[in-house]
This record gives C-alpha cells, structure tokens and sequence, in this order.
C-alpha cells in the first residue's frame, strides 16, 4: 500500500482567485456586466422567485465630460468612486454591477415594501449629488430608474426594461433624478 499526500491549498485558492477575477469589473471590482446579469437571472428564477426585490438602473450623466476635461484616468478614478459609493449603500446580500462604461444595476434582494424601496432610492441619490460633487462645473449626476419583481412571472428582461425605462424618463425630466417604475406608484405588499 502506497500513500501520497499532497497540499492542494494554493492550486484550489488559485482557481478561486481566477474565478473571482473572471466575474469581477476590473477598474472597479465589483460584479461585472456578464456576471451581474447571471446572478440575478439566477436568483429571480430559484431562491428570489417567491419573494419582492428591486432593480435599480444607474446612469451617471455627462460622464464624457470628465473624461473630456481632465483625461481618462480621472474618469476611471471618478467611476471607481462612484462604485463603492453605490456598493456602500447596499447589503452584502445584494447585487452590485457595472454594467456598462457609466452605468450600474442593484438587485436589492427580499425587500419588506415600497417604502424601503423608495427610502433607499432617495439615500442613493443623495449619495450620488454627494459623489458627484466634485465635478459640479461639469453638470455631472446620477439618474436612478428602479422597478419591482414581486411576481413569479416576471423576468429579469421586463425587471431590466422597467427600470431602464424608468432611468430614461429621469434623464428626459432634467437628469439627476429618481424615477419608479409605473407598476410601483400602485403596488402595496
């Protein structure tokens, strides 16, 4: 009989390492495009599919004026920022991605109501005029669309063009602002 033993430690942590890297932005490192889209298909189709959650879009607007003024790395540290000041407001249970050069998506998981919903969107923004301070001479916001998930039904297609569409009507109505989804201004549970 002949034993061998061998310490496989580093060869696994590497594979979690590429994994982790593979999923992640990697200027801001939170989830990125492919893998925020994955998770959340996922979650709305299992474990989240009897439950209410919320998708918020998140546009930066007039982005490309900071890039313009003061040259792209400035708009990368300026987009990293603006990351984790989004992944601060949320739970570690939420999805946070970059899903686009400046924009984002939240899926805040299991929400108890709308109020919450809304609370959050209101601290968000708030948040966001804050992060975006900096670059106040350049008009530079956040627009928030959020939309709600509290039917089997929905898909996280729907989920998405809601919110998304919410954001837009946020950019149309002067940028920088919150939006709802239509469905949420009625919708008590």
């Amino acid at each position: 009989l002949m034993l061998t033993v061998r310490d496989i430690h580093d060869r696994k942590q590497g594979e979690v390492n590429l994994v982790w890297a593979a999923e992640r932005d990697k200027m801001t490192g939170i989830l990125n495009h492919d893998s925020t889209i994955k998770y959340a298909e996922n979650f709305l189709n299992t474990e989240g599919r009897f439950h209410t959650h919320a998708l918020f879009v998140i546009d930066i607007d007039n982005f490309k004026r900071i890039n313009d003024t003061y040259g792209h790395q400035a708009g990368d540290r300026f987009i990293t920022h603006i990351a984790h000041t989004i992944q601060k407001k949320f739970r570690e249970t939420d999805l946070v991605g970059r899903i686009g050069g400046d924009e984002f998506l939240v899926l805040m998981k299991n929400v108890p109501n709308v109020m919450v919903v809304k609370e959050k969107g209101e601290d968000l923004l708030a948040a966001l005029r804050e992060a975006c301070s900096e670059a106040y001479q350049l008009n530079v916001s956040g627009s928030i669309g959020v939309s709600l998930y509290h039917n089997e039904n929905d898909s996280f297609e729907s989920l998405f063009e809601k919110a998304d569409q919410a954001m837009y009507s946020s950019k149309r109505k002067g940028k920088g602002q919150l939006f709802f989804a239509s469905d949420m201004l009625y919708t008590d549970f």
